[in-house]
């Protein structure tokens, strides 16, 4: 990935929003060509959920470039996050996650986990006239 950018999120009221606009700041920069917005609801799901169910710092990692982005949100629990039945009270981030990314994890660190996640931009299609 040619690019990448950190950011600290802080544990208050606010900060899943500041992790978005930083998503999206990014994205413009790197020149992604897919969905914004997909990327951005994957961010807000992957660091509301470190928020949530996470221990310690939580840091958004931002890696792209035009054709793909990858997003990496780490934190100090080694809890891996599991899909949840889906309903009213919620369980639908994981499922939202691996629905919108090209493909997502997590990996064990030694202070904690990764949850990371990697979308791609669709190819476009050349159409000649004949």
């Amino acid at each position: 990935m040619s690019t990448q950018a950190d950011f600290s999120v802080a544990r208050d009221a606010g900060s899943v929003a500041l992790a978005r606009e930083f998503a999206r700041i990014f994205l413009t920069r790197a020149g992604y060509t897919g969905s914004h917005d997909d990327v951005i609801l994957v961010t807000s799901e992957l660091v509301t959920n470190a928020l949530r169910h996470g221990r310690g710092d939580v840091v958004l990692r931002v890696a792209g470039d035009a054709g793909r982005v990858r997003l990496e949100v780490t934190d100090r629990s080694r809890r891996s996050p599991r899909r949840r039945r889906s309903g009213t009270d919620g369980g639908w981030g994981l499922m939202l996650v691996a629905g919108l990314s090209t493909d997502w994890g997590v990996d064990e660190r030694d202070a904690g986990k990764v949850v990371w996640s990697e979308l791609h931009a669709e190819p476009e299609t050349v159409t000649y006239p004949c």
